[in-house]
């Protein structure tokens, strides 16, 4: 075949019927002949197709209608998205173009793009690698390998964030539980590393995460909102959407329980005594029923503020009043439902003899919270995985 002469010797002439023609080498004839603009654009549109087709069984690329049309119902929503609501459309958009077309490589980069604006970031990071392993020369490789770079650089500062404020608790067992019916019977549990706050959300930082994901702010409690004191009226729900948000969670049970022991296996991280209380805590003998700035008693010896009193603490577990019967001895996560979620650490309005000690657990009456737990006196801290290398 003569195509590349054909291409070379393409020139724009008039025919006998007054309209342009293209000149074009006959193979059968030996010579060039004209060509109606006509005809050229059916063996034009011929071609296209043609090389569609080829697109589609050499490249893997699914151009079908049905795909096309969620790939462009997923950009109008994202163009004219107003809610968040209208970002999930988006990316349920592009998932349908996945599910129907799974080798579609810009299904993948335009759904890990909009996943990167809402940080869902391993979602995000799955997403766009897809994208450059299946076109790995596509039109948007240079900026999918930006956005992995985006990615992580973010990873290492959550990284880098959990260490600067948190504390690294060691893998090992320690003596779980206490006197009372609900902390019996005290059991050995092994826990893998983790690590935990130093400190109890503040107020400033819970502000910032509102500011951040339009989320209001809870009722003041009757002293105001003060930047520096552990946040409260939260519930479990908004202490776990805060810690998910960072990149953390919430401590369970066993590993709060931990965290305020220190290594000790007596009543108070620091013996059997209440005498030291005071030090380390804001209960009822000394906070005049109010919380106090965050990190202002002595921290146990693993370097943590206000594990006993101030604001009591969010886990992640349900609570189960005899689960420690049924536990299991490696990394426990409590029930699997429950009356309400655990909460640990007595608060600034407990007495020290019943509430502020380490195996201290909540258990509220439901009836009188109507079914949603929440109180100027309950916050949290967040807890994470040791990541392994």
């Amino acid at each position: 075949m003569r195509s590349e002469a054909a291409v070379e010797s393409m020139k724009l002439s008039p025919t006998v019927f007054g309209g342009p023609s293209f000149i074009v080498w006959s193979e059968a004839e030996g010579k060039e002949r004209p060509m109606s603009v006509i005809k050229m654009k059916a063996c034009l549109i011929i071609f296209l197709i043609v090389l569609g087709s080829f697109a589609t069984s050499v490249l893997g690329q699914d151009i079908s209608d049905e795909v096309r049309k969620h790939m462009d119902w997923g950009k109008m929503a994202l163009e004219s998205a107003k809610t968040p609501a209208d970002i999930e459309e988006s990316m349920d958009q592009f998932k349908q173009a996945i599910k129907l077309a799974p080798d579609y490589a810009d299904a993948y980069y335009r759904l890990g793009v909009v996943q990167e604006m809402v940080n869902k970031d391993d979602e995000a990071m799955k997403n766009l690698k897809k994208y450059l392993e299946l076109a790995p020369d596509g039109a948007t490789v240079k900026e999918a390998k930006h956005l992995i770079d985006k990615l992580e650089y973010k990873a290492y500062r959550k990284e880098k964030a959990i260490r600067e404020l948190g504390v690294l608790i060691p893998a090992g067992e320690f003596m779980m539980g206490g006197s009372e019916a609900n902390e019996l019977p005290q059991h050995k549990v092994f826990l893998d590393a983790f690590y935990i706050d130093k400190l109890e959300v503040t107020v400033a930082q819970y502000r910032a995460y509102c500011d951040a994901t339009g989320k209001a702010m809870p009722d003041a409690p009757p002293w105001g909102w003060q930047d520096d004191l552990p946040m409260g009226n939260v519930t479990w729900e908004d202490a776990n959407a805060y810690a998910q948000y960072y990149g953390k969670r919430l401590p369970t049970e066993a590993e709060w329980e931990k965290a305020a022991r220190a290594g000790s296996n007596t009543k108070y991280c620091f013996g059997d005594s209440e005498s030291q209380l005071s030090e380390y805590a804001w209960y009822a003998g000394n906070s005049d029923n109010m919380v106090h700035p965050v990190g202002t008693k002595k921290p146990n010896v693993f370097g943590l503020y206000d594990m006993y009193g101030n604001a009591a603490e969010w886990c992640s577990d349900w609570y189960g009043p005899r689960y420690y019967k049924d536990s299991p001895a490696n990394n426990p996560k409590g029930p699997a439902s429950g009356p309400h979620h655990a909460a640990r650490g007595g608060n600034y309005g407990e007495p020290s003899l019943y509430c502020v000690y380490s195996a201290f657990r909540y258990n509220f009456d439901i009836a009188s919270f109507k079914g949603v737990v929440r109180g100027n006196w309950l916050g949290f801290r967040c807890a994470s995985s040791v990541k392994a290398d």
